[in-house]
């Protein structure tokens, strides 16, 4: 019995001399497997070779002109009444549209520095800055609403009056807007204004005078804005669009 208990003893004190094992701390510095993914390879592509024998070549297709005959823009006699352009066509609203692609075709290859002008516009009312790429969008912008004038007249009008170039003063908006104005001021004043039309009797129509008074009374100016019309549609303007 008493071995047994000394035996106890000699364990208790045996252990007690034993350091405890303290658990191993974590590494410092922990690393992450990155899995790289890689994507499919994209497969290279066959070219197949066409004998050049079995190649068919397209014919160009013919440059259909859409131009009717290039009316007389010749001035008459000093004694003869004037008449250029049809009233009608001062104010017809919407003819623009259907000539954008041969206006531009048109400006860019006779007057390319004119069409390419650019002009940035702010307008105060909206507090909106307006970015126009070309001239005839810039003309198109201020052909108005309550007091309309022809787009088209209007580029005929401005280009004629800036021998088709770029405005000195970059200001093209400007220039068309008050052009514009005028314009359509000539025009009632001739529809209005009796005394106007009996001071002017070798004047057909309110559109021609309006182009007529606007080139200060100078028919050979009034002869070049016709033919520049004719350039740039095709059509008579002394004829009527709704005929």
């Amino acid at each position: 019995m008493k071995n047994r208990i000394a035996l106890a003893l000699l364990s208790i004190i045996v252990a007690s001399c034993v350091p405890a094992t303290t658990p191993a701390p974590p590494p410092t510095n922990t690393i992450i497997s990155h899995v790289s993914i890689s994507e499919t390879p994209t497969p290279t592509p066959t070219y197949i070779q066409i004998p050049t024998s079995s190649l068919t070549t397209t014919p160009a297709l013919p440059i259909v002109s859409t131009f009717t005959p290039i009316p007389d823009c010749s001035l008459p006699n000093a004694d003869a009444v004037l008449y250029e352009i049809h009233d009608d066509r001062i104010h017809w609203s919407g003819m623009h549209i259907a000539f954008h692609k041969q206006i531009k075709e048109q400006l860019e290859k006779k007057y390319p520095d004119f069409y390419h002008f650019q002009q940035t516009v702010y307008y105060q009312q909206t507090e909106k800055t307006v970015e126009y790429p070309n001239a005839w969008y810039i003309i198109e912008q201020t052909s108005g609403s309550k007091y309309y004038i022809n787009p088209i007249v209007l580029l005929v009008t401005v280009g004629e009056s800036l021998e088709w170039k770029p405005p000195a003063n970059k200001d093209l908006y400007s220039i068309s807007k008050e052009t514009r104005l005028t314009l359509y001021q000539h025009y009632s004043d001739f529809k209005q204004n009796p005394e106007i039309r009996s001071k002017n009797p070798d004047i057909a129509n309110a559109a021609t005078y309006a182009i007529y008074a606007y080139f200060d009374s100078d028919r050979e100016k009034v002869q070049l804005w016709c033919e520049e019309y004719v350039y740039i549609t095709g059509q008579d303007p002394a004829l009527s669009p709704f005929k």
